[in-house]
């Protein structure tokens, strides 16, 4: 079989990439960065440079985003995949942050780190899955 230029065959994705799974994990894992967490020395600028990677992603990049979810939701393999390879190192990327804030005293200790964590991301995830709003910095 011949693929044109530029194009690869099945069979050579699954050398790379084991299952279809993985393949999504990873082209959601490369759309969105591996390291989120920026350490400018501020947790607000760590924020915000963070922030600003989701807001430059247009709609139709975040569409991808909407099918994996809806496919994590029939497909348990996949959700634990997506969350391992994608959602569980992001978010130790910004514990870390938090981590470095804490240290020069920019957050009280007594914070609720996960909770925290999905209040600065659940907007950005649920503008990209209903499409309520636009994505903006503002």
């Amino acid at each position: 079989m011949h693929c044109p230029q530029g194009q690869t065959r099945p069979h050579e994705l699954y050398r790379r990439w084991p299952s279809k799974r993985h393949l999504v994990a990873y082209s959601v894992l490369s759309e969105m960065g591996e390291n989120p967490a920026a350490d400018t020395g501020s947790l607000r600028d760590d924020s915000r440079r963070r922030s600003g990677r989701y807001c430059t992603h247009s709609q139709d990049r975040w569409a991808g985003a909407r099918g994996a979810v809806a496919d994590m939701a029939q497909d348990t393999e996949l959700a634990d995949i997506m969350r391992q390879q994608v959602l569980a190192a992001r978010r130790e990327s910004m514990r870390e942050a938090f981590a470095r804030a804490k240290a020069r005293c920019e957050i009280r200790d007594d914070l609720q780190m996960e909770v925290m964590l999905d209040m600065l991301t659940g907007p950005f995830y649920f503008r990209a899955l209903f499409w309520h709003a636009p994505m903006s910095r503002a």
